[in-house]
């Protein structure tokens, strides 16, 4: 005797929503992030105006760069200023980190609150700064 299928079962279908989204991140940073380095790590080793070749591939920049007065000025001013931002942030950082996690200070919360700033305002800036141009009584609408 052949037992009946239970009417209970209900058959899914495979949801592949989460591989398209992953795909579509996938083909998003391959365009936009992996393809410009890559072109920017070749053209590196290119001399200027020359096709991407193996064969005409060569240091020549590296060693213009090495050499020129004004790059190594700017690659000195660079680091400075990044050795110094470091330098302050973890200055500022590590007291401020102990303080609030170990000690029982006032305005713990608003602390903690003001430290979160610099994490979410570029987002809200850039947000605001979208509804400025493109909301309704925005920028681009009045002009147009």
């Amino acid at each position: 005797m052949k037992m009946a299928e239970n009417p209970l079962k209900v058959k899914h279908k495979k949801d592949f929503s989460s591989h398209f989204i992953l795909g579509a991140a996938v083909i998003f940073v391959a365009i936009f992030v992996i393809y410009p380095l890559l072109r920017i790590i070749l053209l590196a080793f290119v001399p200027n105006g020359e096709l991407v070749r193996f064969t005409n591939m060569t240091f020549g920049n590296f060693s213009k760069f090495i050499t020129s007065s004004l790059y190594m000025r700017s690659l000195g001013n660079s680091l400075y200023i990044s050795i110094s931002v470091v330098f302050f942030t973890l200055l500022l950082g590590i007291p401020m980190g102990y303080f609030v996690a170990r000690v029982s200070i006032p305005f713990k919360r608003l602390i903690l609150s003001i430290s979160i700033l610099p994490i979410i305002m570029p987002a809200f800036v850039g947000a605001f700064s979208w509804v400025i141009v493109l909301g309704r009584q925005g920028v681009l609408r009045i002009l147009i």
